[in-house]
């Protein structure tokens, strides 16, 4: 008979007994699964004998099954009875017997983990760091973190339950002998001799037993125990694998008194724990762990341990003050000695390796996570750290207190800071009135769409440091991708004060206000191409006339009209009025050396202010011809005959500039003569400065006036109000932004906010797009708005979890976009949506290869894996493209 089945017989006779209450605990034998123990205890066995309890509760069940040990009790009786069975189940005991059978048996895993709740998880953070393999640094990278932990203010306490090989007292560089008895001489110090108190039923003084590690008073070690004869026998009496199957268990005590025990209460409470399948480190990683943090080498040897022990972990539920928590521990993994290298070979057999290894472990909480809303992915990057081997760490006898030792592990500290509560939570201690917030997110407006129709883009925009570079006169061809500010920037030279006095536009946007009604169109330069090809012209004959047009068109506006010698129609009144007259200047004689002519004419009629050229601008070329293959070709050839028009004309100018806006990939394709010539004058417009980027919405944030008006904080405020953005602190832009969506996400992976949305956002070169991060942020508002009103949240305007709400839809807007901006990738788009997850190999892009050099140039898709000789095997997709096509990560780092 199985478990379930003989209680069921147990619950039948007593019924029959009359017996309505009755508290039944039942195990099988540890050693001999059929073999059972057995406790009953309820009122209704007072005043019988023995005999009659075991007939009226076990019936025929004492001759067919073997039972071990049976109690049957009144409740006044158990505190005599010694021992009895505990309530759990024996399969959900944190035992690795147990666990590693869950994981075998493929149980559902707990997608769930303490970082998806809005409300923090409450200190102390119990974090277990194990390894299947000694010799990958465990006790090191523990010893390091708490250093870093109470450097930064925290209180740590270090728990060595190593207790076969001690040894955190020696990487401390803590005399044990010093601090072998405890201060009241009573008895020895050390977790051993806690555990055996505790296990004989006493009431230990864990005060006695914390060895302060340094003069901070923030970093305390309780030692296991200095061995000897005396350890040795004590620890024969430590056994959780018992603990755990009876009431009283030492074990969860132990931790329990670490928990709220102490004169303090932790911030942290980190574990060492014994390698291997000990008895000790099963608990210590299923039962108490908030987050374990596992260490392996990337061998093919530890992979298979490694990954049952992952599977374990998954099916666990933490245990706090004696009751399972709603999550299971949070998994990190830190990869150790990694070799010092940077060869190709190097890194795919270690850091790839290790992270394919860790995202296939996370696969099955993936896809359970992917089918609960609201619960984003976990990226195997994020939770994995990699430390390489230093000679002066693997030689020394004990941690080094330097930063260049304890950087490498940063991280690690990073992963538990994430979780523990913020010190600034609240917005009222921010200076924001929580009662306010509601009016704050509704008077809150991001301006997201294009730089054509935003109304406020000169209050709102930023000078980066692209910017003012691509500003420079010398800077003539200013490159980019859709959505990085090309337009933008186009619009602010038009625009603003400084520059609009001396900018005469030679071609804008599909959209833009006040744009002259005989600029070209998509029709517009169909004709053109039909005029040039019918005359025996170039397109440089024609951007040459269309510059000479709006030189012409410009002088007159401001009262200067010049004589016009090309022709002598009026080109500027609409579309046809400009072809006719570019057709009959292709009808004078040595019309092209009458265009240079022309065009020098017109130069000398301008005049530098205080040396300042006035400047041709151009922006729209990459939509304006349409997305046709016929289309994009007539794009090619127009845009290499613009810059052969430009080589040819700019020596000859004195007065006047260019400055041409390009997306990125097309000027990568056209070719002209001494195309190398320009490499001096070219200007990226790219996102690479965190914090320049953020300055693109808490520009948006700080005009607004509900946000002004209730911020407590006027120093802050006169800062970033008054001074150019391009002056602002960091420390400045991360208080606002702290404020408006807080410090950490909450979700698997508790990265700074700031951080995810940076990675989150950017594209497989790395690159970055302002647009996407405005929608986010209007989406996150959007959603705010609804959630304050159902579940009110206190800590910043926006909840961390809107921006995982919200980025699917950014996603989208991402996917649009690209096939809006690149028509010729739509069914290369679909292909990437059918193969459903990334990485992708790549002979299932055979379809449409020729497609992939555009699709890596515009940061759709990037290398993932290579073979030995440098040929991709693999290409992954990043997320802000990857969730608008539904595609999920499989095994990708």
């Amino acid at each position: 008979m199985d478990r379930q089945s003989i209680l069921v017989t147990i619950q039948e006779n007593l019924r029959r007994a009359g017996i309505t209450e009755a508290d039944i605990r039942l195990q099988a034998d540890r050693y001999k699964s059929d073999e059972w123990r057995v406790a009953i205890i309820t009122e209704q066995f007072s005043g019988l004998s023995q005999p009659l309890r075991q007939e009226k509760s076990l019936g025929e069940l004492i001759h067919q099954l073997e039972f071990q040990w049976v109690d049957l009790l009144t409740p006044d009786e158990v505190a005599w009875a010694g021992a009895l069975p505990g309530h759990a189940e024996p399969e959900q005991l944190p035992l690795w017997s147990e666990v590693l059978a869950r994981g075998a048996s493929h149980q559902p895993v707990n997608m769930r983990f303490p970082t998806d709740n809005d409300e923090d998880l409450q200190p102390p953070i119990m974090v277990t760091f194990y390894s299947l393999r000694g010799g990958v640094g465990r006790s090191t990278a523990l010893a390091y973190t708490a250093k870093l932990l109470s450097a930064a203010g925290h209180r740590v306490v270090c728990v060595d339950m190593d207790l076969e090989a001690p040894g955190l007292s020696t990487l401390f560089g803590i005399n044990e002998e010093k601090y072998r008895w405890r201060e009241d001489g009573q008895g020895l110090r050390g977790v051993v001799s806690l555990l055996v108190e505790l296990d004989a039923g006493g009431a230990p003084d864990f005060t006695q037993h914390l060895v302060p590690v340094d003069k901070s008073n923030k970093l305390f070690l309780i030692p296991a125990g200095v061995p000897d004869a005396e350890y040795a026998r004590s620890l024969r009496q430590v056994t959780p694998e018992f603990w755990y199957r009876e009431e009283k268990n030492p074990f969860e005590q132990f931790f329990a008194s670490l928990r709220s025990g102490l004169p303090f209460i932790p911030d942290a409470i980190l574990v060492d724990a014994r390698t291997g399948f000990s008895e000790v480190s099963g608990p210590l990683l299923f039962g108490i762990a908030d987050m374990a943090i596992i260490t392996f080498f990337p061998h093919p040897q530890a992979e298979r341990g490694t990954r049952l022990l992952s599977q374990g972990i998954l099916r666990c539920a933490v245990r706090r003050a004696g009751r399972e928590e709603g999550y299971g521990p949070m998994p990190r993994f830190l990869v150790s000695p990694v070799p010092q290298s940077n060869a190709p070979e190097v890194r795919m057999h270690y850091r790839d390796r290790a992270l394919e290894w860790v995202a296939s472990w996370m696969e099955e909480v993936q896809i359970a996570r992917g089918q609960e809303q609201g619960l984003e992915e976990i990226r195997a990057e994020e939770i994995t750290h990699f430390v390489h081997y230093r000679e002066e760490i693997a030689s020394s006898d004990a941690i080094m207190d330097t930063e260049k030792v304890r950087s490498p592990y940063r991280t690690l500290a990073d992963w538990i800071e994430g979780v523990l509560p913020q010190s600034r939570g609240a917005l009222a201690e921010q200076g924001l009135p929580v009662e306010k917030k509601e009016t704050i997110i509704d008077g809150l407006r991001i301006a997201d769409g294009t730089a054509e129709s935003q109304a406020f883009l000169l209050h709102h925009y930023v000078k980066i440091a692209a910017v003012e570079r691509a500003l420079d006169s010398k800077a003539n061809v200013v490159l980019g991708r859709k959505g990085t500010g090309k337009t933008a920037l186009f619009r602010y030279m038009r625009e603003h004060e400084e520059f609009k006095e001396r900018v005469i536009v030679l071609h804008a946007p599909q959209g833009m206000s006040h744009k002259p009604a005989w600029m070209m169109t998509y029709d517009g330069f169909k004709e053109v191409e039909k005029i040039i090809k019918q005359q025996g012209a170039e397109w440089r004959h024609f951007w040459g006339y269309y510059g000479y047009t709006a030189l012409c068109h410009f002088l007159t506006a401001v009262g200067r009209a010049p004589e016009n010698i090309l022709s002598e129609k009026c080109p500027w009144q609409d579309q046809s009025a400009f072809l006719d007259a570019f057709t009959q200047f292709l009808g004078l004689p040595r019309y092209g050396i009458r265009l240079v002519d022309g065009l020098k004419y017109l130069d000398s009629l301008f005049h530098k202010n205080d040396g300042v050229p006035y400047i041709l601008v151009m922006d729209g070329l990459d939509t304006g011809f349409g997305s046709t293959m016929e289309a994009l070709q007539r794009r090619k050839e127009a845009v290499e005959g613009l810059f052969s028009f430009f080589m040819e004309v700019y020596p000859l100018f004195a007065n006047l500039q260019f400055k041409i806006f390009l997306r990125e990939d097309i000027w990568q394709k056209v070719v002209f003569q001494n195309k190398s010539h320009l490499f001096g004058r070219l200007e990226m417009l790219k996102w690479q400065d965190q914090v320049e980027f953020m300055k693109v919405l808490i520009r948006q944030v700080i005009d607004c006036e509900t946000f002004q008006q209730f911020l407590n904080q006027p120093a802050l405020l006169a800062r970033l109000t008054v001074t150019p953005s391009e002056q602002w602190h960091e420390k400045d832009i991360q208080e606002v932004w702290h404020l408006l969506v807080g410090v950490r996400m909450k979700g698997g992976n508790a990265a700074f906010t700031r951080n995810w949305v940076w990675s989150r956002l950017a594209d497989a070169n790395g690159d970055h797009t302002p647009r996407f991060l405005l929608q986010l942020f209007r989406h996150a508002l959007d959603w705010e708005r609804g959630e304050n009103r159902r579940i009110s949240y206190e800590k910043s305007i926006i909840r961390p979890r809107a921006l995982i709400e919200s980025l699917p839809k950014v996603s989208s807007d991402a996917i649009a976009s690209l096939k809006e901006e690149f028509g010729e990738l739509g069914s290369f788009l679909d292909m990437l949506k059918t193969a459903g997850y990334t990485p992708v190999q790549k002979e299932n892009l055979t379809e449409h290869e020729s497609l992939i050099e555009l699709a890596t140039e515009i940061g759709l898709l990037a290398s993932y894996e290579e073979d030995v000789k440098g040929n991709i095997k693999r290409y992954r997709v990043p997320d802000v493209y990857r969730i608008g096509l539904g595609m999920t990560r499989k095994g990708q780092a």
